[in-house]
């Protein structure tokens, strides 16, 4: 596996992610293009924000001199119960290069269980996403949703993924 680590997040950081994610709308929840000024406000309001029930990182390798290879974050984080959703985007152009979705997603799980102390993460993965073999291959359970999404005048189901502290990678 690379030498990847998490980072803090910058604003230069999120204006990247922005574009990354603006270039990959189809497979996104919420599929509509974000101008900069939104992604600045997401950055004061959220990742600056201590109270905010959300976390985002960087994640870097060093091997590439420290560049951010993609975002990765825990959201609507809930404490009591010790449950938060995965966020994860990388650049379009490293769809097809597993290692770092498989570097990304282990390091947010380590902080989640090892740092955090969740017990539960989840995620869901629309079955447009080219990625969705990769997904289908993480977690300790999965179970299909369907006509999840619209996209294209399609509806496209979703699969919904989890990991638990125990028995992880």
């Amino acid at each position: 596996m690379r030498d990847c680590y998490l980072d803090v997040l910058t604003l230069e950081d999120c204006e990247q992610a922005r574009l990354w994610r603006n270039a990959q709308l189809e497979t996104l929840r919420t599929s509509y293009p974000l101008t900069k000024e939104q992604q600045a406000a997401f950055y004061r309001d959220v990742v600056c924000n201590r109270q905010s029930p959300h976390q985002y990182w960087a994640v870097c390798d060093r091997e590439l001199d420290g560049e951010m290879v993609a975002m990765v974050g825990l959201t609507n984080i809930d404490w009591v119960n010790g449950h938060a959703e995965l966020s994860l985007l990388v650049p379009p152009t490293t769809a097809r290069v597993v290692w770092v979705y498989d570097a990304a997603l282990d390091l947010l799980l380590h902080w989640a269980f090892d740092q955090l102390r969740l017990v539960t993460v989840f995620g869901e993965c629309y079955h447009c996403n080219p990625q969705l073999k990769w997904w289908k291959l993480q977690g300790h359970g999965s179970v299909e949703l369907p006509n999840r999404k619209l996209s294209g005048g399609k509806h496209y189901s979703s699969t919904l993924f989890w990991f638990t502290n125990r028995g992880r990678p």
